[in-house]
């Protein structure tokens, strides 16, 4: 279908491929996005150009069990313009499976080895046309009409600076209840590198000439890559604007939730790699500079001096870690915590 054909779709409920029936859902299912249409794009208002094109990207690695319901919350939008690509890492559970029975209508979709779900994400990024961008996890979805709502919204923008979020039903697996949440206005750029402020990556979607400006995100950070990303844009000079009006995704939180796991696990390279990310951007001229930095490298050499005592690290490493912490806070050398640090490393 060319793009002149999209524009002239209108208000059709689906990019359908000729001829081809979409597939039921299965038994047992009930609701959105297994048995409901959404109506978003019939309230538009589509200019005579057509709507604008956005692209979704969904990464994927054996998460089968979430992976039908997100794809069906991306396709069943009623979108007409939609660019919509899965990206799964090798998958070994039924992940493929599906994605090949949505396959017609997909623009691409790939199951191959990757070094993690950023990489992922930034293949995808790597095909987007889309004059909106954004990505979508295999374990969550989209509301009806979000898309309908966020091209509304882009039209009547500055386009190359769009970036929105909307609201996101923060969902607990097993309690039977999501709590949505609204992005908290920008309120300033302190509240971002002193580690108060977070954005709701569900529920965000920019230009995609704010994607080819900023280039791919982080694929060094396993767990903080959407943080740099948007602390990146801000450093940048880009501004968010926040959608109180609908609730446009759902943030799925189940045992197997990377951020649950490694938050049971006290795992510190969540904060570790945010802490990265604000020291990176972290301007000259920030309100209070001099105080918001202290504490980030107060921070680090925290992390680093926890890193020291991984006992399956090798010595020299360890002993780098050390010797980072001090060049992060010199204070840090009086302190138990790098005293039997140290003592351990040189003293095994």
């Amino acid at each position: 279908m060319s793009d002149a054909d999209v524009s002239r779709a209108g208000a059709a409920w689906l990019r359908r491929p000729a001829g081809e029936p979409f597939p039921p859902p299965p038994e047992g299912t009930a609701g959105w996005p297994w048995h409901t249409e959404s109506a978003g794009v019939g309230r538009m208002t589509v200019p005579a150009g057509g709507c604008p094109r956005i692209t979704i990207v969904t990464p994927s690695y054996n998460q089968g069990e979430f992976l039908e319901e997100t794809i069906r919350s991306v396709l069943l939008q009623g979108y007409p313009n939609l660019e919509y690509l899965v990206i799964d890492g090798g998958s070994s559970d039924n992940s493929v499976e599906i994605i090949r029975k949505y396959e017609p209508w997909l623009a691409y979709w790939v199951s191959e080895r990757d070094r993690g779900q950023s990489h992922a994400i930034n293949k995808g990024f790597d095909r987007a046309t889309g004059d909106i961008v954004a990505w979508l996890n295999s374990d969550d979805i989209y509301f009806p009409g979000v898309l309908a709502h966020v091209a509304d919204r882009y039209l009547r923008s500055e386009a190359d600076r769009f970036w929105l979020v909307t609201g996101v039903d923060y969902y607990i697996e097993g309690d039977g209840g999501g709590a949505p949440r609204f992005q908290p206005p920008f309120n300033g750029l302190t509240e971002w590198f002193s580690g108060e402020a977070q954005l709701n990556q569900q529920g965000a979607f920019w230009s995609g000439a704010i994607q080819r400006r900023v280039g791919p995100l982080d694929e060094v950070m396993q767990y903080g890559f959407d943080r740099e990303f948007f602390v990146r844009l801000l450093s940048l000079g880009y501004r968010y604007d926040c959608s109180t009006d609908i609730v446009g995704a759902r943030y799925r939180i189940h045992d197997q939730c990377k951020t649950r796991v490694d938050f049971l696990r006290e795992n510190p390279l969540t904060q570790y790699e945010w802490t990265q990310a604000a020291l990176r951007y972290l301007p000259p001229d920030l309100p209070h500079h001099d105080a918001v930095l202290r504490e980030l490298r107060k921070s680090m050499a925290y992390f680093k001096i926890r890193s020291s005592q991984d006992a399956g690290r090798g010595r020299a490493d360890r002993l780098k870690d050390l010797l980072a912490a001090v060049r992060y806070s010199p204070a840090v050398i009086g302190r138990k915590s790098f005293l039997g640090s140290l003592k351990r490393v040189l003293l095994p």
